[in-house]
């Protein structure tokens, strides 16, 4: 009996390496976009931190060029986490983007892993008919046999 060979074994090799790359491509931006988002959680609590000494510095009475000072980089660190903004965005989206390139490299595998099965049990059920006609063949000619050698050797026959 020789054994099951899947003529596309090599494509299906080549969908699962394509699979994996994606699975490390996904995890990887989904990482990414974590820590853009996490880089925008950051400013922003840099930003209510120096909002509030800009509170407090306005309460004691800090000259006004270090009050126009802190007001200054409190518009640039909006302009930063406006940015960082944009960054998590676009992260955000990568990730989505490889999240859809994933699930179709798992989609195209595993259609092939289906066809396989398929191919695998119909030559399954193909080695076990040619079994069984091999076995009924040998059994039908050892009747055949048992009768004709019956009818010479019991001298009578059965």
């Amino acid at each position: 009996m020789s054994g099951f060979r899947f003529p596309l074994e090599k494509i299906l090799e080549l969908r699962l390496e394509e699979e994996q790359r994606q699975a490390r491509a996904m995890a990887d931006a989904k990482r990414d976009a974590n820590a853009a988002r996490q880089a925008v959680t950051d400013l922003e609590a840099l930003r209510n931190a120096g909002r509030e000494g800009l509170n407090r510095a306005h309460s004691r009475g800090h000259s006004v060029g270090q009050l126009q000072n802190l007001e200054w980089v409190l518009q640039r660190m909006e302009g930063e986490i406006e940015v960082a903004e944009a960054k998590a965005e676009e992260a955000k989206q990568e990730a989505s983007r490889r999240m859809v390139e994933f699930r179709k490299a798992v989609q195209e595998r595993q259609s092939l892993d289906r066809l396989k099965t398929r191919r695998k049990d119909d030559w399954a059920a193909a080695e076990r008919a040619k079994d069984q006609k091999d076995m009924d063949e040998f059994a039908l000619t050892r009747h055949v046999r048992g009768n004709e050698m019956g009818g010479v050797q019991g001298g009578e026959p059965r």
